[in-house]
């Protein structure tokens, strides 16, 4: 009753957060699971037992799967999107590839500060980054544009710049460079 509600609880959650990324909740979660693998042997004590039986097949699969997800989750299998860390990736990248200019290595900036203003679009060095590196690309007026709205989102970061849908189809076409 209780535990598979739990346990059921747990997975919904994990459908849409990522609650076992958090240790506590991954141990409360496998002992919700121990505890209800370990629930047929839970008889009356005062009668007469016979030898335990081994788990079913498919219980000691599930559990099996749970610990290879969460051993997986743990390890670092997953990992969220992080602006930061792509800004900061394109930040290196660009200062190698800046003597002399090396296209695919400045693509590869440009992708990845792109991906950053897609995930943090008010992010001015996000913008500034790509707009250095379509600059650098020969690419003078996407490059100065991107430069603006660097501008415009530091020093005035609650106004939106227009012609935000023009901007997110020329996003698309620049990350196809």
């Amino acid at each position: 009753g209780g535990a598979a509600a739990a346990a059921a609880a747990f997975v919904f959650h994990a459908a849409v957060d990522f609650p076992f990324q958090i240790p506590g909740n991954a141990f409360v979660f496998c002992v919700v699971v121990g505890f209800l693998l370990a629930s047929g042997q839970w008889k009356d004590k005062s009668a007469r037992r016979e030898a335990p039986a081994p788990p079913p097949p498919f219980s000691a699969a599930c559990a099996v799967a749970v610990f290879a997800a969460l051993a997986w989750a743990v390890a670092g299998g997953w990992r969220a999107p992080d602006p930061v860390g792509d800004r900061a990736a394109g930040s290196r990248l660009f200062a190698a590839a800046s003597e002399p200019p090396d296209a695919a290595a400045l693509r590869g900036v440009l992708g990845l500060s792109l991906r950053a203003t897609d995930l943090r679009p008010f992010d001015y060095r996000a913008l500034s980054l790509a707009g250095a590196t379509l600059t650098r690309l020969g690419r003078m007026t996407d490059g100065a544009d991107m430069l603006e709205r660097s501008r415009r989102v530091r020093f005035t970061p609650m106004v939106v710049g227009e012609g935000d849908d023009q901007s997110a189809e020329k996003r698309k076409n620049l990350a196809t460079l």
